[in-house]
């Protein structure tokens, strides 16, 4: 569902990139995966290809409007995108 902040049209993440189309590598830790695609969006997706369609690349911008994070099995250490410091 889109989402408006700060004036801004923003899609969440997860209606562009599904958990299933993931690597399986990364698809193991689909709990984790899905709680961090889940509270975010994006804006600014942008696909670029040259003339002959052989090349091309592009951009995006991904939002994380809270602070999420999660935590390394097995230490105490936890990451954390976007962290408050308040």
């Amino acid at each position: 569902m889109p989402v408006i902040t700060s004036n801004d049209f923003l899609l969440k993440v997860t209606d562009f990139i599904k958990l299933e189309d993931l690597p399986e590598p990364i698809n193991r830790l689909s709990p984790t995966m899905n709680t961090l695609l889940s509270k975010a969006y994006y804006n600014n997706y942008k696909v670029v290809r040259n003339r002959d369609g052989e090349g091309g690349g592009g951009t995006i911008s991904i939002i994380f409007p809270e602070t999420i994070g999660f935590e390394i099995p097995g230490t105490d250490l936890k990451v954390l995108l976007n962290p408050s410091y308040s």
